[in-house]
């Protein structure tokens, strides 16, 4: 079943520090020198995701606890991370406000290192990492000179880190690895790169994973000859609608869903003539769900239904599996009765939701490219927070195969607060539990969530 989450929400230096028994912070930097680029610019894709930082943590259990090994374990993951930094020179950077309205952000590749902080937790590890509790202090955004509670940071001419790390060693052998990227230097896709090749050259010495840097390739066309845009403006009821979301009051919950639960779904999606995906189905049942409660409430007779596509592949001849950025954006049905997605077989629902991802193609990338207005990107922020549902899937991202050199994570957590996502999200992970099964994180009010849990037909998966 669901289980509900307490974020712990640290916002002063001074409550971080007196959290640990010892913290200690440095700045890594790339090994050797390289010769590259000053300066990098976000693309317009980049710039759909705002300044916001995305921070999670992987949990491992050492083989030894004592204070040689971990020593080795600690020297090991610095080293292997300042090789890393050599070819993904923009993570050793910071990014920047301009005046540019063509670019108002920018990469500074100084050099100047990834702030890095190991801190210890006189506690068992089990105590404190549990069912994706939000605990400020294991991120490490203090030490970085940010705030654990900000979904967006101010940027300054002089730039804030586009990525830190903190090390976490807790009584009895546990260790968390917190990774933290700025959503503008990549998605989890391009996040991922950065900590496999990490993890890679600290198990063996090396990595294969070369990045692929250039964002000129997602350029708008006649970016030249265009003018210069206005500065941020809104209407009244854009404003009165930014200030609602500013302070509605989100939480989290937990839907454990089994894998024998997920192949019988599968299999009826199946007998009815459509071909749809395991994810296809777990969002489609999700979906069907939050349309009813929310017609029964009286919310809305319509129902949007949003998943995020990874265009990678579906950008190919432009981008390789390799590129360091964000090329992911929403799938939408929208204003579907929600009669129709509740009366109709599940596989109805996930039919519309496999035809969705279909329709976005390279053509709707460079739409998104050729359209998007960088001087108000908070009109794009303001429009998708009303999302009924939106879904992400990380499932296929290898979380459970991060290995340091010291054995796969025994758990993995999504440190968001929920406040600092939007109502109506969810992220779909694999469970630590096995292969086939998944977590389901859902963010929304907590009434609304109360009414989904209490919901029979919701919980029936887990």
């Amino acid at each position: 079943m669901g289980s509900e989450c307490t974020p712990v929400e640290r916002t002063s230096a001074d409550e971080y520090f007196s959290y640990f028994q010892n913290v200690k912070t440095e700045m890594v930097k790339a090994a050797t020198k390289s010769d590259h680029p000053v300066k990098l610019f976000p693309s317009h894709l980049d710039h759909l995701h705002m300044d916001r930082y995305v921070p999670i943590i992987f949990a491992y259990r050492l083989k030894d606890n004592s204070d040689h090994f971990y020593n080795q374990f600690i020297h090991r993951l610095k080293e292997s991370l300042s090789k890393v930094l050599v070819s993904f020179y923009p993570v050793a950077g910071a990014l920047a406000k301009t005046s540019d309205p063509h670019h108002p952000r920018m990469f500074l590749c100084d050099d100047r290192g990834v702030p890095y902080t190991e801190a210890y937790k006189d506690e068992p590890m089990d105590h404190i990492v549990k069912n994706y509790e939000p605990v400020g202090p294991l991120s490490g955004f203090e030490p970085a000179g940010l705030f654990f509670n900000k979904q967006c940071q101010e940027t300054t001419e002089s730039g804030i880190p586009c990525f830190f790390v903190q090390v976490t060693r807790f009584k009895g052998g546990g260790v968390c690895v917190a990774v933290n990227w700025n959503h503008l230097l990549a998605d989890m896709t391009g996040a991922m790169l950065i900590t496999k090749a990490w993890a890679d050259t600290a198990r063996k010495g090396e990595t294969t994973i070369v990045p692929q840097l250039d964002r000129t390739i997602l350029s708008p066309k006649n970016e030249e000859k265009s003018e210069p845009t206005a500065p941020p403006s809104f209407t009244a009821e854009e404003k009165a609608k930014l200030e609602k979301v500013l302070n509605t009051k989100f939480s989290l919950k937990v839907l454990h869903i089994k894998k024998e639960k997920i192949g019988k779904v599968k299999q009826t999606a199946l007998q009815d003539g459509f071909f749809v995906s395991t994810i296809d189905c777990v969002c489609a049942h999700l979906w069907r769900c939050v349309s009813r409660n929310i017609a029964e409430a009286g919310m809305s007779d319509l129902t949007i239904f949003s998943t995020a596509v990874e265009g990678r592949a579906k950008m190919g001849g432009t981008l390789t599996p390799h590129y360091l950025g964000n090329v992911i954006v929403p799938a939408f049905v929208r204003n579907a009765p929600a009669a129709e997605i509740v009366n109709k077989p599940l596989s109805y629902a996930a039919s519309l939701i496999r035809k969705s991802i279909r329709d976005v193609t390279q053509e709707s990338y460079w739409n998104i490219i050729n359209q998007m207005d960088l001087a108000n990107p908070w009109k794009t922020a303001i429009n998708r927070v009303d999302y009924q549902l939106g879904i992400t899937s990380w499932r296929h991202f290898g979380i459970y195969d991060l290995d340091f050199g010291e054995g796969k994570p025994v758990r993995f957590q999504v440190n968001l607060l929920p406040q600092n996502c939007r109502k109506g999200q969810c992220i779909i992970l694999p469970s630590d539990v096995g292969p086939g099964s998944f977590d389901v994180l859902f963010f929304s009010t907590p009434h609304f969530i109360e009414r989904l849990w209490a919901d029979p037909e919701f919980t029936s998966l887990s």
